[in-house]
This record gives C-alpha cells, sequence and structure tokens, in this order.
C-alpha cells in the first residue's frame, strides 16, 4: 500500500501546495500514518493529529539536517498492537531481558520517487524498484557526525489494552543484530496518565515499542490453585512484590477447557474479564497487557536467583496437579526456591526436585464455593516431587528451614494418586473423584500450569 501511494503522490498532492499530504487510517490491529510531499526546505515537526503521534526536533525550531527530507523522502508511522518480532526471538532460541507489550511503533523515513512529469496530455512516470518496494532510510544515517544526528522527540498514545506498571513507559529499541529489544538510545520519558500520551527522545527512528522487563514479576511471591466446583477452579499468581503501585495478584478463573481474568480490576484488562479464551491465548494477551508469565530456560539467564526445573519433573508434576485440581486444593511452599532469611534446601540447588502444598482435605461433593483451607500447617501437606516418586513431607511452612524427610505414615511413591490412595479410609473416594474428574478442566489447567512453570519460577 505505501508503494503504491507513494509511486502515485501526484494523485494526493496538488503541485502548488509545499506542504505535501498526511494520511491516517486505522483499524483494530494497525494505526498508520505517512507524511510525504512536502517540498519546504526546512520542517518544524510531522503531526498525526488523528493518530495521536507526532515527532518533531528535541532541540531547535527544527526537525535534523541528517533525515534529508528534501531528497524525496517522507515519514511513516505503523502502531501495532502486538509484537511481530517476539517469533524472531524465539527461532533464535534465545532468551531476552525485555518484553515488548501490546505497542510496538514502526518510525521510517522512506524514499519515493520524483514527481511524474506532465507534457500535455500526457503524464511521463518514471518506473523503478520503487514502484513495487520500499527503499528505506535509516536515522541516525551510517555516515552522520552527532552533531547532524541530533536526538528527535517522538510522543503516541499507549493503547487502551496496555497497563502502564511503572510511572513512565520505558521505551526500546529492536536491534536486529542482537535480535532482541535494548534500552539504548531512549530518554527523557513522560507520561500523562490522563491522555495516556508518553513521550520520550530518541536518537533511531527504526521499531521501537513499550518494553517491560521480562521477569518483572519473577520470582512469583505466591501461587495457589483453589478448586470452585466440579468444573471450576481458580489460578492465583502473585508476581514479586516491589512495595510498589505495580504489585499484583492475578486470578484466572478455569472453567472446562476456557478461562478469563477475573482480578486485577484495571480497565486495560476488561476485555480479558468479559471474553473466555484458550489458556495460551489469555495468557499472550495478559502479558501484552504487562503481566507476562510465560518464559524459557533461556530467560531465567536475565533472572537472579532462579533455577529452572527440570521439564521432566515438572511435567509430572503438573499433570498429577492438574488431575486432582477440582478435588484438593494446591499452593506454592516458599521452600521450593531461594528466598531471603531461610535456609536454603536441596530443593533449591536440585532441579528435579520440587515442593508444593495439597490440601490434606477434599473438597466437599457438590460444594460451589472456593474451597481453601487456613494456611495452618496442619490443613496442609508439603509434597516432595521429584522425576520418579513423590511424599509427604515433614516440612511446615511456618519454619524456617525445610524437613523433607516423609511424614509419618507415609511413603513415597510413584505419583499423586498412589500417594493419596495409599491411605485404606480414603482410597476408594480417591479413585472415585479421580476417575470422575472432568477432563477438560484437567487438560486447560495442565496447560496453565506449563505456561506459567510455577515450579520453576515460583
Amino acid at each position: 500500500m505505501t508503494a503504491n501511494i507513494l509511486q502515485f503522490l501526484d494523485k494526493y498532492v496538488d503541485r502548488d501546495e509545499e506542504q505535501g499530504i498526511t494520511l491516517c487510517k486505522e483499524n483494530a490491529a494497525l494505526r498508520y500514518g505517512l507524511w510525504a510531499g512536502d517540498r519546504r526546505p526546512r520542517h518544524r515537526g510531522v503531526d498525526y493529529r488523528e493518530l495521536g503521534v507526532s515527532i518533531g526536533p528535541k532541540e531547535g525550531a527544527y526537525l535534523p539536517k541528517a533525515l534529508d527530507l528534501v531528497k524525496e523522502r517522507g515519514i511513516r508511522v505503523m502502531q501495532l498492537n502486538f509484537d511481530p518480532m517476539s517469533s524472531k526471538i524465539e527461532d533464535a532460541q534465545q532468551g531476552s531481558q525485555y518484553r515488548a507489550l501490546g505497542c510496538v511503533v514502526f518510525i521510517e523515513v522512506m524514499q519515493y520517487p520524483k514527481l511524474p512529469l506532465q507534457v500535455r496530455e500526457w503524464t511521463l512516470r518514471n518506473e523503478t524498484f520503487l514502484a513495487k518496494g520500499l527503499l528505506r532510510h535509516p536515522y541516525p544515517p551510517l555516515q552522520a557526525t552527532d552533531n547532524e544526528a541530533k536526538p528527535i522527540k517522538v510522543s503516541f498514545v499507549v493503547p487502551p489494552t496496555v497497563v502502564v506498571r511503572h510511572l513512565a513507559p520505558f521505551i526500546g529499541i529492536w536491534s536486529a543484530e542482537e535480535c532482541t529489544w535494548v534500552m539504548q538510545g531512549t530518554s527523557d520519558f513522560d507520561y500523562k496518565r490522563d491522555t495516556r500520551t508518553v513521550t520520550f527522545s530518541t536518537q533511531h527512528l527504526s521499531c521501537m515499542a513499550i518494553i517491560q522487563e521480562r521477569g518483572f514479576d519473577v520470582p512469583y511471591e505466591e501461587w495457589c490453585l483453589v478448586p470452585m466446583s466440579d468444573s471450576e477452579v481458580m489460578f492465583v499468581v502473585e508476581g514479586r512484590r516491589r512495595g510498589e503501585i505495580s504489585d499484583r495478584e492475578v486470578q484466572i478463573l478455569v472453567r472446562e477447557n476456557r478461562c478469563r481474568v477475573v482480578s486485577p480490576d484495571e480497565p486495560e484488562l476488561d476485555s480479558l474479564r468479559d471474553s473466555w479464551y484458550t489458556p495460551a491465548t489469555l495468557l499472550r494477551h495478559l502479558a501484552d497487557s504487562g503481566y507476562n508469565f510465560t518464559f524459557t530456560d533461556k530467560d531465567a539467564e536475565y533472572f537472579p536467583d532462579v533455577l529452572p526445573k527440570s521439564k521432566k519433573m515438572e511435567l509430572r508434576a503438573y499433570e498429577d496437579i492438574a488431575h486432582f485440581c477440582s478435588v484438593y486444593a494446591f499452593a506454592s511452599s516458599k521452600h521450593n526456591a531461594a528466598r531471603a532469611g531461610l535456609q536454603p534446601c536441596i530443593a533449591c540447588e536440585d532441579p528435579t526436585l520440587g515442593l508444593f502444598r495439597m490440601s490434606k482435605a477434599m473438597r466437599p461433593e457438590g460444594q460451589e464455593t472456593p474451597f481453601k483451607p487456613d494456611n495452618d500447617d496442619t490443613n496442609w501437606w508439603t509434597i516432595r516431587y521429584g522425576t520418579g516418586s513423590c511424599v509427604a513431607t515433614r516440612c511446615e511452612e511456618a519454619s524456617d528451614s525445610a524437613d523433607l524427610r516423609a511424614a509419618d505414615e507415609q511413603a513415597s511413591h510413584l505419583n499423586l494418586f498412589m500417594c493419596r490412595s495409599a491411605d485404606p479410609e480414603s482410597a476408594s473416594e480417591v479413585r472415585r473423584r479421580y476417575d470422575n474428574g472432568n477432563l477438560l478442566l484437567h487438560q486447560a489447567v495442565y496447560e496453565i500450569l506449563c505456561l506459567t512453570r510455577p515450579l520453576s519460577f515460583g
């Protein structure tokens, strides 16, 4: 589309008009602006008023000469509500320190052909590769000096689905060489919450985005699975506590094979509270909004004091938990990972071991209210889960050290089902509830646990 407009720019620009055109279009996924055909020798800035995007000089009254806007050049702006670069990071099989939220902006200097000659009733138009392709000019130019490539002031409106969890958004630049988002080259961040307008200075015109630390909520402070009914479970995860306005607890209601957000109640998450999604889709939308709970082992290189667990152990544990998710309550154990003030235990350093808590009592059948026993240690087992066995231990949440020996009258078994059915008094009830579970609910909870990996990042 851009190439076609630039090729036939004379159809949009009056030959007697020096200011050229400023086109603005938008739909649900894209906001598009194109400024071209301006023949004035100097330019104070470009204002895409309908899009809420503006580009101007940081210093002085005019845009830097290094843009060379007098040489048949224009500026294109595209604002997307998704990150098209994330697939490149995945393809490179590398971790990343930052994640782009649902606000990626391309600002590019575009070359357009010379206007055609008009000879009587004939229009003589040059047919070059620009007729079907685009030529982008980098800024700063490759040979530009610091005095020539001056910073540019940019402002745009943050989409209504993005939660700004800092005082002002941080803007990152896409580095094609490193295949990741970097913070270099942007500064002077300012954010007006009433208009949701972010303003910043940049030395680069390229692909940029509102970025956030990928591990902003890592390690999880707490997580739990609360049975609500035979077909509903609440997954609750609280990100790392910082003592700031950004601290949040996220609640996700799972109903059979779909889920939706219950809290937090920010207006940016309205659509995620009003509609049901598959687990992967909901978590992707949450991450685009500013709540990221999906990571890879490579990402963990940027998370201090986080040691990812064995995938084999995690998958077995999550499958076991999912099978009992509507029968027992499950919760995190503070002894699973290193924490300040606690004596480290073997589970912190051994990636093949995970610790989590499981309620001793089962949810009363037919109960339609949340089932989560009090945090008193008498109501919970702390499960030591390995790649080939699991056991209820003597470990207590109230203690600063972890006793991972088997609890009285408890023995090591292959999985949770065998652990809970070893008691002859409850064996038949455990088997009956296990066999009659909601398979769609089990699969959805299993997917959420596999994606959020609470044993590794909690």
